[in-house]
């Protein structure tokens, strides 16, 4: 994909969270951002209407666990809540999202805490509150072989008990849960004796680290290649449409991909402003000439 068209889909999909959408209710706006945030979200913006974006191609896994490339990081970004979330203005800075602070990181950088805020819910049909165990299974199931994530081992490899490659189901000994909020991670020492701490805590901001609720994903997980990407749960502002099941009816690959509202999201814990009510990716725009065409003239939707 060439530069000038990776800047057109980056900017349009950022568009979904941060401006105001079309079609909004003229008498509804957003409050500005909490004092002190760092997401410069814009003092108002109107709420409501949708955003259709295209693409050129297709994300390279739906699955937040998978998801290596970075049209797909634009979909989890929106979709899930990763403990910590990089700042818009300056990516090369995090702060607390699923996370209540910064993880702690030890002395000797051999142990990292982590905790989480209370009352972050799992989008439908799990619509449970998101616990720490949550944290513990998605980064053990980046490990699985039938989910094969692609920096697992590179982030997360020094955590005591992981293993790349491991048959689904396997857990990893160095994290544990002391309570429902608090997930604490144990590193092996690299040469030289020290730990790598500081690693594994600026590596939360990776969609690996996003909750995943064991008892509704193992059975998906349990698969020669995991499925739980076509069945996802959200903890995001949007979630790829699905039916009653969990079905994600919205993605098609390699044709669309369609985000809506996540009903159990809450405003009073996110910093996105999240303003538009339903995203639609059509996908297959690989001409930036005919792109740029369809959206002047409005024949994209």
């Amino acid at each position: 994909m060439s530069r000038s068209l990776w800047a057109i889909v980056a900017s349009t999909l950022l568009l979904s969270l941060g401006v105001a959408a079309c079609g909004g209710d003229d008498d509804e706006s957003s409050q500005s951002s909490s004092s002190g945030s760092s997401q410069g979200t814009p003092a108002k913006g109107k709420k409501g209407g949708k955003l259709t974006s295209l693409w050129a191609g297709d994300v390279d896994y739906i699955d937040p666990g998978q998801a290596y490339a970075q049209w797909s990081y634009m979909i989890t970004k929106a979709t899930q809540k990763a403990p910590l979330l990089q700042q818009v203005d300056d990516a090369t800075k995090s702060e607390p999202d699923l996370a209540e602070s910064m993880p702690e990181v030890s002395s000797n950088g051999c142990t990292v805490t982590l905790k989480i805020k209370q009352g972050i819910k799992f989008s439908p049909p799990v619509n449970r509150e998101v616990q720490a165990k949550d944290v513990k299974y998605a980064i053990e199931r980046g490990f699985f072989n039938s989910v094969n994530n692609g920096y697992a081992g590179a982030y997360y490899g020094d955590v005591k008990g992981a293993k790349v490659g491991v048959k689904p189901g396997t857990a990893i000994t160095g994290i544990t849960t002391p309570d429902k909020y608090t997930a604490v991670f144990k590193l092996n020492p690299r040469a030289g004796g020290k730990c790598k701490g500081g690693t594994l805590s600026a590596a939360m901001v990776l969609p690996l680290a996003a909750p995943v609720p064991k008892e509704y994903a193992a059975k998906f997980d349990a698969k020669t290649t995991s499925t739980y990407g076509q069945n996802q749960v959200a903890t995001g502002p949007y979630m790829v449409e699905n039916n009653a099941a969990g079905k994600a009816i919205g993605y098609q690959p390699a044709k669309s991909i369609h985000l809506v509202r996540n009903p159990n999201w809450s405003q009073d814990t996110d910093t996105r402003p999240a303003y538009v009510d339903e995203v639609d990716i059509v996908e297959g725009n690989d001409d930036p000439s005919v792109m740029g065409r369809k959206i002047l003239t409005g024949s994209a939707w």
